[in-house]
């Protein structure tokens, strides 16, 4: 059951990704130049955001490419051991699954964003205040999903104790070691 639900996180993630790109594909071929207003305060207007990030382009911050994904990659790093230390030690948490699919599903896409478009493609307007895509919906869908998990299961959250989540990754590592050692020593025992 354990191994379904991980497998079934894994393709809705990949789904996520692959919608986000799909999408920018599309409007990079198709819509680039065009515009269309959807209703007075939404419309489709595709710009390349060169800033890399909201923050960096609101802030102005001038963080350069490199920061950026240098940045993402620890976010996400973090994002992924919680993620396989709170599903480790608990069970029934759909709203939080679903908040950290969100969260790292945005933020691989922030870094194809790096990648594949130098920048990020925005294409949905919101008239008099920004310009974002999918993965910005992501991310904002997750941080609210977030914040309500958290006020309801506060409890939980100020049970959570770095200490563990290190022990937890040292415990994980050790056993990926281990499992290549074996796995090493049946190849070689095979190869004789």
């Amino acid at each position: 059951m354990l191994h379904f639900s991980k497998c079934k996180n894994l393709i809705l993630i990949i789904i996520f990704i692959l919608l986000d790109q799909i999408i920018k594909i599309l409007i990079n071929t198709y819509w680039i130049d065009n515009y269309y207003d959807i209703s007075n305060k939404i419309a489709i207007k595709p710009m390349l955001n060169k800033d890399y990030s909201y923050v960096n382009s609101t802030f102005g911050f001038d963080m350069s490419l490199q920061t950026h994904i240098i940045l993402i990659s620890l976010v996400l790093l973090v994002l992924i051991i919680i993620y396989k230390y709170i599903l480790a030690n608990n069970t029934n948490l759909r709203l939080l699954v679903l908040g950290l699919n969100l969260l790292i599903a945005g933020c691989i896409c922030s870094l194809s964003d790096k990648f594949l478009w130098a920048g990020s493609l925005d294409y949905i307007c919101v008239k008099g205040l920004l310009v974002l895509d999918l993965k910005d919906i992501y991310l904002i869908i997750a941080e609210i999903i977030l914040i309500i998990w958290i006020i309801i299961k506060r409890d939980l959250v100020f049970r959570l104790n770095i200490r563990d989540i290190i022990r937890f990754v040292g415990d994980e590592w050790a056993n990926y070691r281990m499992k290549n050692v074996i796995k090493h020593r049946k190849v070689k025992s095979n190869g004789k």
